[in-house]
């Protein structure tokens, strides 16, 4: 799988719709959909296993970034993880044509 390196703003432009809500306060004004690293690498772990995509969240002194690259594995800065719809037959979400990652 290729991996992909983007900012928290390129990130969102590129795979927002393709955001699985993980919280049951999730919602599009709070915009969280996020994992905690690595309190829930069981949930996230649940989700891969599913055939969701996961993207890694990193600290950064020049800005946070993402990386798309269904890693669990925990690092220093490493702070959380997003969990993407795929298109594949598990996340309900058959329609690919418009996935932009991979």
């Amino acid at each position: 799988m290729k991996k992909i390196v983007m900012n928290k703003d390129e990130f969102f432009y590129g795979f927002g719709d393709r955001l699985v809500k993980v919280n049951d306060e999730d919602d599009v004004e709070t915009g969280c959909h996020q994992l905690m690293c690595p309190e829930e690498r069981d949930v996230a772990q649940e989700y891969l296993d599913k055939g969701y995509a996961i993207a890694s969240l990193y600290e950064h002194p020049d800005g946070d970034f993402i990386k798309i690259d269904n890693d669990l594995s925990e690092t220093d800065n490493k702070y959380g993880w997003f969990v993407l719809h795929t298109g594949c037959k598990e996340t309900e979400d058959p329609d690919v044509s418009t996935f932009k990652g991979f």
